[in-house]
């Protein structure tokens, strides 16, 4: 069974040299596929595919990219012929039609036949009584009169005065007088067939007289031209018409004033005939049929999209989705356009990216991170936009609920601000193609993705994140507002757009701190809320570091207050500084006791071994740094740390303690190899690491001071910076002679304050005592002298 056993450890096991190879192979592949430029390109390539899928496929030429009665900024051209039949010219033209209905009245002449006959009773009346009253006497005969006149007006209603029947008996022969009462109804009836209108009638609108009036007689279809006049024109034609009459003033004055009765209007306006009417022109009312013509124009940027041209937007709409899948899947020429827009965009991309020289972005880790972002947020706005369907209204809500910076303040957390101006222009103009080129939106949504960077800068709190994207949401609501008062929307919709710009920026808050970890473990990215977490004195390695190797722990904290310092000198990040010098030498707590600051009884273990062992076991603790970190899931930042806090620097005391035992006992020179005593590496590869590269060899030589002062602190720091400069540890860090300067001068001026020295405080007995004795003395010089002068 033990055979066993060893056989299979020893086949499990490999050995060094496969080990080496496998490393190698395994260190190869990640450098191959965090930098290799063929690698980003394919990124790239996947990206602009991706983002032509996810933008613009099924979307419509036609969609819904405006809105009506507001200003368009977009065009919109027809890429094929197609027609329609157009509702609102059709309810145009039915409503015209309509109009063009002319109001039925109708005619009535009873009461005209009704007078005609009480005046000839009248006229029969008036021959009797002159024959009555031939012989009386005058008194008598107006008696007669008045009983005739008051007996007719209350049989007849017809009004008739004493004074007119005597001026018809008086004025005119029996044989005249009726052939002028027939000549008088004849001139009433002729006005009454003309039509009188009532001028208080509202149906008519307007002067008759610019109106005609046709009669239709029901039973014979008959049709004449009507000349109506008022009330008033009335009265005026019949006392023109008596003027022709070959009667006396007085006659003429009595007889207009009786026959005056008749002129009343008998023109009625008849609603249920002429409401038949118009259902009648609207059932026979054709609707317009429109036909839009290739490369017609529908919608024009800067002109108020009116209901027709929207009509015919929506038509168009609904003509691509009913043909064949090219237009279902929008793979004409719109969708080809933005495609080549899109594809030139990812040009531009590797452009920019390349002048500008982003040194942060030449792990495709990052450019990675940084197009998934804009691939989310894209994501989320053709989500909104299928929502939104072919409904303006709810178009009109839902297009203020696109979070257009989620993208960049998450890539302002996790990479910089810099980056997160460039994933917002990127997102803005994606966002603006789906909307139609919508450039003043893209304006209004970048404007409110840079205030909310802006308030990304220094984020250590979560509540800071949703502050910044509620800033953002504001800023966005303020350009809601003005874009509302410009287009004329409602006070009502302003208000509720602005609501949902406010609301949407709150919930964008919280969907970053939601997504921040997963981006963090994906990526293996760090931000600075997560390294503020670690700072916390009570995490379990430090926890750790505190008990059981207690010089470690202090050496890290004043590595940390070195570094942090430094950091804040030159503008990088000190919050890395801190929370990467607290953790870079936790490997010493697999033996601590074979380091100096930990020796309590000041025996030092390595002394007896011997010095290549020595530096091994010296060096061993970066590996069993980086090992403790993973295990405790540390983020990547400190990881590197950890490996470049030393760089290739050389263990000096150990390589010149093997440089002079170089000869074994029989007097034959041992070759020292220095790269044994180098640590492993890698150098520092960005600032924060060479901050802390510097700051850890600073604090440790500080402690080998045996005089604090400006001159020695400053002779000291210089050495450590010239010695690791002049050994090429910073050939791979951005690190400028500048920054270096002002490195050195916060460490000298941190180091003063920290390592000053103290007054001594003197024992409180001991000073009491000498009190006393310089007072026995003083009063015994003073007996001597009192003796002396006496």
């Amino acid at each position: 069974m033990k055979l066993f056993s060893k056989r299979k450890q020893k086949t499990d096991t490999p050995s060094p040299s496969r080990r080496k190879r496998r490393t190698v192979r395994q260190t190869w592949t990640k450098t191959f596929f965090a930098g290799s430029p063929i690698i980003t390109a394919l990124i790239l390539v996947g990206w602009v595919i991706l983002t032509i899928l996810m933008a613009f496929t099924g979307v419509t030429p036609a969609g819904i990219q405006v809105l009506p009665d507001q200003v368009s900024r977009v065009r919109v051209v027809a890429e094929t012929d197609f027609s329609y039949i157009s509702e609102l010219q059709s309810a145009q033209r039915i409503e015209l039609e309509k109009q063009r209905i002319p109001p039925v009245y109708r005619m009535n002449m009873e009461p005209y036949e009704i007078f005609r006959a009480q005046i000839l009773e009248l006229l029969e009346g008036i021959n009797e009584l002159e024959i009555e009253t031939a012989d009386l006497e005058s008194e008598e005969k107006l008696e007669e009169v008045e009983g005739f006149t008051l007996a007719f007006e209350e049989h007849t209603k017809v009004r008739l005065n004493r004074e007119d029947v005597l001026v018809i008996l008086a004025r005119s022969e029996t044989e005249d007088r009726k052939t002028i009462i027939d000549n008088a109804l004849i001139s009433v009836r002729r006005i009454l067939d003309g039509g009188i209108f009532d001028s208080t009638n509202a149906v008519l609108s307007m002067d008759p007289k610019n109106l005609n009036f046709i009669y239709v007689q029901s039973e014979t279809g008959q049709i004449r031209r009507l000349d109506i006049q008022s009330q008033d024109e009335a009265f005026s034609s019949l006392k023109r018409d008596f003027t022709y009459f070959d009667i006396s003033q007085d006659l003429n004055i009595a007889l207009s004033r009786i026959m005056s009765q008749a002129i009343k209007p008998n023109l009625k306006y008849d609603q249920a005939l002429h409401e038949l009417a118009r259902i009648e022109a609207e059932e026979n009312a054709e609707p317009v049929r429109i036909d839009v013509l290739a490369s017609e124009i529908i919608i024009e940027p800067g002109e108020t999209v009116l209901p027709l041209k929207y009509e015919m937007l929506l038509a168009y709409q609904d003509f691509l989705l009913q043909q064949d899948a090219t237009y279902t899947f929008s793979l004409g020429r719109s969708f080809w356009e933005k495609a080549l827009i899109t594809s030139l965009l990812g040009i531009a991309v590797v452009g920019y990216l390349t002048l500008a020289g982003w040194s942060s972005l030449t792990d495709n880790r990052r450019v990675s991170l940084l197009f998934l972002v804009i691939l989310l947020n894209i994501a989320i706005t053709r989500l909104i936009l299928s929502v939104a369907g072919n409904s303006p209204e709810l178009f009109v809500m839902l297009r203020y609920m696109i979070p257009v910076y989620l993208g960049p303040i998450l890539v302002a957390l996790l990479i910089n601000q810099r980056a997160a101006i460039f994933v917002a222009a990127v997102i803005c103009f994606i966002t603006s193609l789906m909307f139609g080129e919508s450039f003043i939106l893209m304006s209004v949504m970048f404007v409110a993705s840079m205030v909310a960077i802006l308030f990304c800068k220094d984020v250590s709190k979560r509540g800071q994140i949703v502050r910044a994207s509620i800033f953002g949401g504001t800023t966005l609501a303020v350009g809601t507002f003005l874009l509302g008062v410009l287009n004329n929307v409602s006070w009502v919709s302003i208000g509720w757009e602005m609501l949902l710009s406010i609301g949407v920026g709150a919930g964008t808050g919280m969907l970053v701190i939601g997504l921040l970890p997963f981006f963090e473990s994906i990526f293996q990215l760090t931000t600075n809320i997560t390294l503020l977490e670690l700072t916390d004195y009570n995490h379990r390695l430090l926890r750790r570091l505190q008990l059981e190797a207690p010089g470690s722990y202090h050496h890290s904290l004043m590595v940390a207050n070195l570094a942090e310092a430094g950091a804040a000198a030159i503008g990088a990040n000190p919050l890395i500084c801190r929370a990467c010098s607290l953790f870079h030498d936790i490997g010493k707590l697999v033996k601590p006791e074979y380091f100096a600051e930990n020796q309590r009884d000041g025996e030092n273990p390595l002394i007896l071994q011997n010095p290549s062992m020595a530096a091994l076991v010296i060096k061993s603790h970066v590996k069993e740094g980086v090992s403790l970190a993973l295990r405790n899931k540390l983020p990547g930042i400190i990881i590197d740390v950890i490996k470049q806090h030393h760089g290739t620097s050389l263990i000096t005391y150990f390589y010149v303690q093997a440089l002079k035992g170089k000869a074994n006992e029989h007097g034959n020179e041992i070759r020292v190899e220095e790269s044994t005593y180098r640590y492993d590496g890698p150098k520092p590869q960005f600032i924060e690491s060479a901050v802390i590269f510097f700051a850890d060899a600073v604090e440790a030589a500080s402690r080998s001071l045996r005089k604090v002062t400006p001159q020695s602190i400053s002779e000291l720091i210089d050495k450590i910076f010239e010695d690791r400069i002049a050994d090429d540890q910073l050939s791979e860090c951005p690190l400028t002679f500048e920054q270096i300067k002002k490195i050195r001068n916060s460490f000298s001026f941190s180091l003063l304050n920290t390592l000053h020295s103290r007054i001594e405080y003197p024992d409180k007995d001991k000073a009491k005592a000498e009190a006393e004795n310089g007072n026995r003395k003083k009063e015994k010089s003073s007996d001597i002298q009192s003796l002396q002068s006496a």
